[in-house]
């Protein structure tokens, strides 16, 4: 491998990484011992058809070449140049890859179609330029340049215009990956005497640092499809291993169990493997390890360096849940500790839409509650994972905010009457108090004989305004505004941001199209096919919000 590709793979801007060989052998795409633990990724299969950006020197250069992660065919070559060609990087619509080349004497960006077509010089500045990442949304690029003396971290338009620098440090800033849903930004930088992970906005304020390695490199952050975890590759205990780590830069956990180099990874489209660089053979090959280190699979099986995953990312279908069981809880938050709203019907699928951890680790489902009767009555409704059977993309789903419990207050008695209501009105065991009081419905009248505190009105009543939802056609699903009211029993304040959301009663026969109405903001098309979509309007009045159901047929 020459040393200009060795600049690229490893951190070698600012520090240099160290190559631990290890033992072991395998057959591309085959499973590789791994401890067995029962989990839901443990339990994932990655889909044959799926396609993984990658570079290999297997034709005598480092070049870029698509494989399907079930093996079978050969991987397709995209790029012939005499130069070096790595760090593929799709585009979040899967149609462009962005990659960093030296053919025309120093590194540069580059785009080509994923076919290998079309392929566009983007930056043009004789320092380095590399390492580009796409903004979810497809409109940006971050990239890393030595232009203004050290290495920084910058983004620029997708025709290579626009370019802002983000960090100023004069130690080295590099390797960025995008948060989905664009806010915010992880990084590696130097400035602590060895490479750390770092987050910031998308802006470059609020930069912080996550890991401490206690002097060596943590490198290459990859976040979970979900952004509830990031990967990273780090020597912290002496050789390379691959880490995962919550958002926050907490609950860390090494995955494999070989020496390995330290190179880039990247998250499966369902957020279930991560695809790395192991040389436990004696050279670079690829492999996919379970989220949760439960099981791996090796991908490529040449005698030459393969290394630089990127998966191709794809329109997934939504998750949802279903049991066979007639005793399944579903309760008003996540834990055995919140109270039961009811029992889930068996053999019927549940629209999902955030995910939580309890208070003992274990991980919560939240539910679309349109879907059970008297929802009106409790803000969300959560099921434990081990207690259901999931359909989807259940990887992707986004972290969600649980209801806070809420400890009685001393001399409080359980299920006595609070500020809007008893315990017992809010769709939970009032032995247990767990529910937030400010959520409860106010027009429950009180028990007999008690007399609910009620704070003083203010000296001018605010106008209230109604928001109106509704799906069409009728049957095809089912809309509800996720944003409890802030004026009287479920009015809104004018200019209030209201967030609703649309869910299709059969994920294959309909889709959301698109939305309609009075409120502001209101007439949007949707992008794809999804089977659920949610759009924010501004109150402007009495309005309405109308969601448009269509047929894949």
């Amino acid at each position: 491998m020459s040393l200009r590709v060795l600049r690229w793979i490893v951190f070698s801007i600012a520090v240099l990484t160290t190559v631990t060989a290890g033992a072991g052998a395998g057959l591309a795409n085959q499973p590789v011992p791994a401890a067995e633990t029962g989990s839901r990724s443990a339990r994932a299969q990655i889909d044959p058809s799926w396609e993984i950006a990658f570079v290999s020197e297997r034709d005598g250069n480092a070049e870029i070449y698509v494989m399907n992660a079930g093996g079978g065919a050969a991987p397709r070559r995209l790029t012939t140049d005499l130069a070096a060609d790595v760090h593929p990087s799709w585009s979040p619509d899967g149609e462009r890859i962005a990659f960093v080349s030296e053919r025309d004497g120093n590194a540069e960006i580059y785009v080509m179609n994923a076919d290998g077509g079309a392929q566009q010089r983007l930056t043009n500045n004789p320092a380095f330029d590399g390492f580009p990442a796409w903004s979810p949304d497809g409109t940006r690029i971050a990239f890393v340049s030595e232009r203004d003396g050290s290495p920084d971290i910058y983004v620029m338009n997708v025709d290579g215009g626009g370019v802002q620098r983000l960090t100023s440090d004069p130690n080295s800033d590099s390797l960025p990956a995008w948060k989905p849903g664009g806010s915010a930004i992880a990084f590696v930088a130097g400035r602590d005497g060895n490479g750390e992970i770092y987050v910031m906005d998308s802006s470059g304020a609020s930069q912080q640092r996550l890991t401490t390695s206690f002097g060596a490199n943590a490198m290459y952050p990859a976040w979970s499809p979900n952004g509830a975890r990031i990967s990273f590759t780090s020597e912290r205990d002496g050789r390379g291993d691959l880490y995962v780590m919550d958002s926050s830069g907490e609950d860390f956990r090494r995955l494999n169990t070989q020496p390995d180099r330290v190179g880039k990874a990247d998250w499966s489209p369902d957020g279930a493997w991560i695809a790395y660089l192991s040389d436990r053979d004696g050279n670079g090959e690829l492999y996919a390890i379970a989220a949760d280190g439960a099981s791996e699979v090796r991908l490529t099986d040449n005698p030459a360096e393969d290394f630089d995953p990127d998966w191709r990312p794809l329109q997934l279908a939504a998750c949802q849940v279903r049991t066979d069981r007639e005793d399944v809880e579903v309760r008003v938050g996540p834990g055995p500790n919140r109270g039961v709203f009811t029992s889930m019907p068996r053999d019927q699928l549940f629209m999902v839409i955030g995910q939580a951890q309890a208070e003992d680790e274990s991980l919560w489902w939240e539910l679309d509650k349109t879907q059970f009767p008297n929802h009106e009555q409790v803000t969300s409704l959560w099921v434990a994972q081990d207690d259901v059977e999931e359909i989807g993309a259940c990887g992707v789903v986004p972290p969600s905010e649980p209801p806070p419990i809420i400890i009685p207050q001393p001399g409080t008695t359980p299920g006595s009457w609070g500020p809007c209501g008893s315990c017992d009105t809010c769709g939970y065991d009032p032995s247990e108090c767990v529910w937030d009081p400010t959520t409860c419905r106010p027009d429950i009248p009180p028990p007999p004989g008690i007399t609910p505190e009620i704070p003083p009105p203010p000296d001018e009543e605010p106008e209230c305004y109604t928001v109106t939802v509704s799906g069409t056609p009728g049957g095809w699903g089912s809309v509800a505004i996720r944003t409890p009211p802030n004026c009287g029993r479920s009015q809104y304040l004018m200019g209030t941001s209201v967030t609703v959301y649309a869910s299709v009663s059969d994920p294959q026969q309909y889709w959301v199209e698109s939305w309609s109405g009075t409120c502001g903001g209101a007439n949007q098309d949707v992008v794809g096919t999804p089977p659920t979509s949610a759009i924010n309007v501004t109150v402007n009045g009495n309005c309405s919000v109308v969601a448009l159901f269509a047929t894949l047929e």
